[in-house]
């Protein structure tokens, strides 16, 4: 079983709320993980707020085809896969 812990209130620029966000979605995912749940991210997920998500428990999916391709236009789809293995190789670091 999984569930999807956000819907997108993070997509394109990093809000001015983000620590309580984050905070937010931390605490879901931890909740969750301690019931057996796993969490799926995606929803607005992208090259600039990808990183912190990653620090999130349980973390089971990532959803993130869709930023994918939108950067492929720009960039070609190589570049822009390598752009986000690049950022969960890091691991949320930030």
């Amino acid at each position: 079983m999984a569930a999807d812990a956000w819907d997108g209130d993070l997509r394109g620029d990093l809000p001015s709320g983000l620590k309580r966000e984050l905070d937010r979605i931390y605490h879901a995912a931890a909740y969750a993980a301690e019931i057996g749940i796993g969490i799926n991210a995606g929803h607005g997920l992208n090259r600039y707020n990808l990183a912190p998500v990653l620090a999130s428990r349980g973390l089971a999916e990532l959803n993130i085809g869709h930023s994918i391709i939108s950067r492929s236009i720009f960039i070609g789809l190589p570049e822009a896969v390598k752009e986000l293995l690049d950022i969960m190789r890091k691991g949320g670091e930030h």
